[in-house]
């Protein structure tokens, strides 16, 4: 999608240039170059994906915490839902908007709370002004169009209709572990015990059997110095992922399990990026490459680009780990062949 707007920003950089071009070339391209409406259409299509890429490009960065990530999602909900609303719905806070149904005009929210064709048409109008000058231009130059006007606001509309409709589809905010996991962020005055104890139960990897007893030791602890732990969170500018780690030498198990709930996907971006890479090692000079060594060489890049503070000395472990288990493997396999040839 970045290249499809690109594409459409050069086309507005270029057109002055194109149209006295094509004034001098007898050719269908030429006659649409020359048509006001195709500036026009081109100069909305810009508008709306101005607003979705700069999302986009937002979430393709791979070092972004989850609660950013939560607080972004949010305000791009806010921003395409406040288009629609009439001025006096402008101020509802997240939760009151995300119950509008935006996919049924007929819903009695819908038809109370959403503008209609002339209160979207000005309040579009006024943040993008040149929209009506190009309006203009394309009735002046055919008066037949005079419902261009409609078609263009209506167009703008039903995008930004589907644009909510599609986030509120795709969006976790009622999923059961999500509304769950705010807990981590230790933004709640108080502390919601029985929430931490359901987490832990639908978490049974992390917190297993063995650990139930330390884990509820550990929660009653946390729920008599949360007031404290709060009001420092709060007070400080430390990401939560940190606080965590803070919070680890004394609660060892709500730690990790606060950890799990923090690295949950939100794009799949930086793996993508990564079978990229492979094309710079692995060559069709070196298709010979291990994937051992492929592997030892993308991990030396991506550590040159990680904060080593996220690079635990937990992971570093656990990663040598793997390669032990596997040279004691292939030693096992080589002398079990060894002893079946003699």
């Amino acid at each position: 999608m970045d290249l499809l707007l690109s594409s459409v920003e050069r086309i507005l950089d270029l057109w002055p240039f194109l149209e006295k071009y094509f004034q001098e070339e007898e050719c269908l391209l030429g006659k649409k170059v020359q048509d006001p409406e195709y500036h026009l259409y081109s100069y909305l299509a810009y508008i709306l994906l101005h607003k979705l890429m700069g999302y986009t490009i937002y979430f393709q960065d791979p070092h972004l915490l989850y609660d950013e990530v939560e607080a972004k999602i949010r305000e791009g909900y806010l921003l395409f839902s406040k288009m629609l609303l009439k001025k006096q719905y402008q101020d509802l806070d997240f939760e009151v908007i995300h119950e509008i149904n935006f996919a049924d005009p007929n819903n009695e929210d819908f038809q109370e709370m959403v503008s209609d064709f002339e209160d979207f048409k000005q309040n579009f109008s006024l943040r993008y002004p040149r929209l009506e000058v190009l309006i203009e231009e394309v009735i002046n130059s055919n008066p037949k169009r005079w419902s261009i006007r409609k078609e263009c606001y209506s167009h703008a509309k039903e995008f930004i209709i589907q644009v909510l409709n599609s986030m509120k589809e795709r969006l976790p905010f009622k999923d059961d572990i999500y509304v769950k996991s705010q807990v981590i962020f230790l933004r709640e005055k108080t502390c919601k015990v029985s929430v931490w104890r359901e987490l832990a139960l639908a978490s049974l990897n992390i917190i297993t059997k063995e650990q139930e007893v330390k884990f509820s030791e550990e929660l009653d602890i946390f729920e008599i110095n949360y007031k404290l732990i709060h009001q420092a969170h709060i007070n400080s500018e430390i990401s939560i992922i940190k606080r965590w780690e803070i919070l680890s030498k004394n609660y060892g198990c709500l730690s990790r399990l606060a950890k799990a709930l923090l690295v949950l996907p939100y794009s799949s971006t930086p793996v993508e990026s990564i079978f990229s890479e492979f094309k710079v090692y692995k060559t069709p000079y070196r298709n010979q490459l291990s994937k051992e060594s492929l592997e030892a060489s993308i991990i030396s890049e991506q550590a040159l680009k990680i904060d080593q503070e996220t690079l635990l000395p937990l992971m570093l472990e656990s990663y040598h780990r793997l390669w032990e288990n596997k040279d004691q493997k292939e030693e096992k396999l080589e002398n079990s062949r060894l002893t079946s040839f003699s």
